[in-house]
């Protein structure tokens, strides 16, 4: 955590580098804006993650911390986050059935990202 990459500063760094300026903001139960002020705080359900909305670049939450969507394929999510237990960033895969389990919520970055037209499905 030297290096400020805890789960909002590794979100933030990701967000910065999608062409997003989210500032110096905190994520989950912080005093003031955190990263999910930064769009539509939107229950993640499994018909919401069919409909194609949710994409890479995406932001998943729970309260007290948050994460980046890096990949979607048939059955899996595939989520870049920064845990303290593991002291470092670490890919998982989730569930498309069941990741609403560990995070209730999505923000999708549409609107935030830039609009080059090479969106990719697998960032990793």
């Amino acid at each position: 955590r030297s290096n400020g990459l805890d789960c909002s500063g590794y979100v933030s760094w990701n967000v910065h580098n999608g062409g997003f300026d989210p500032g110096d903001i905190g994520a989950g139960l912080s005093y003031g804006l955190d990263m999910t002020d930064i769009g539509d705080y939107t229950r993640l359900t499994y018909d919401l993650i069919q409909s194609g909305k949710v994409k890479p670049g995406d932001l998943l939450s729970i309260d007290g911390h948050i994460a980046f969507i890096t990949g979607i394929d048939d059955d899996s999510i595939y989520v870049a986050e920064s845990l303290s237990i593991f002291k470092g960033v670490v890919l998982n895969k989730y569930s498309k059935k069941t990741i609403n389990k560990s995070f209730p919520y999505v923000v999708l970055m549409d609107d935030y990202y830039k609009e080059d037209g090479n969106l990719t499905y697998m960032w990793y």
